[in-house]
């Protein structure tokens, strides 16, 4: 059995390492492990989207964003790899961190330029549904990262959130899709999409700080 001295000892141990990964670096270092971690599998979900773009509309166009989406996730991918590298060594600084936000910039608006792309250059008119779901699912994913880095997540966000909005901006020129009906419904139900994702990523954020 363990005396009193040892289970004083245990709280310690476990006092000291819980507050390490509660720090800065501790987050930091969660997050960069996270999205390496979970590097293939989002590869799975931006290939998916390149699929349906590639048999539904275009081989060509969905292979193009299959490598631009890659572009970003790789750059990510390299930036995210040197910070856990210098963390393990306990040699991060100010302008590893800056790294950190420079992936997610990069990253973001490959993804958000992809949206871009499959929402103007296919004449379909559900293909904006698509682009929008999808765009609306990287946000999510983004901002599920918040409590671990925060401003990396709220840069993808504002990426995502920009990109969305100048789309429907854009659209909103078009006199014959100002007044559709048809439009009308997708846009608001694209708004509500996006109060949906947003609320769900901060009841995610609340549960992450309660625990």
């Amino acid at each position: 059995m363990l005396n009193s001295d040892d289970l004083a000892r245990d709280a310690v141990i476990d006092l000291v390492l819980f507050e390490a990964r509660m720090s800065p670096d501790g987050r930091l270092l969660q997050y960069a492990r996270s999205r390496l971690r979970t590097f293939w599998l989002r590869q799975g979900f931006t290939m998916f989207g390149a699929a349906v773009v590639g048999v539904l509309a275009d081989m060509q166009l969905g292979l193009g964003l299959a490598l631009l989406a890659l572009f970003g996730e790789v750059f990510d991918l390299m930036l995210l790899r040197r910070i856990v590298w210098r963390l393990e060594a306990d040699r991060c600084d100010g302008r590893n961190r800056l790294m950190v936000l420079l992936g997610a910039v990069v990253q973001s608006s490959t993804i958000g330029a992809c949206v871009a792309i499959t929402w103007h250059m296919i004449p379909i008119q559900e293909t904006r549904f698509f682009a929008a779901i999808f765009l609306a699912s990287a946000g999510i994913n983004a901002g599920l990262a918040r409590s671990m880095c925060r401003p990396a997540a709220n840069l993808r966000l504002t990426v995502y959130l920009a990109t969305g909005f100048t789309l429907m901006a854009m659209d909103l020129r078009h006199a014959d899709l100002a007044r559709s009906r048809d439009y009308g419904f997708f846009a608001a139900g694209f708004v509500l999409l996006i109060y949906v994702a947003l609320h769900l990523i901060r009841m995610t954020e609340r549960n992450y700080q309660h625990r």
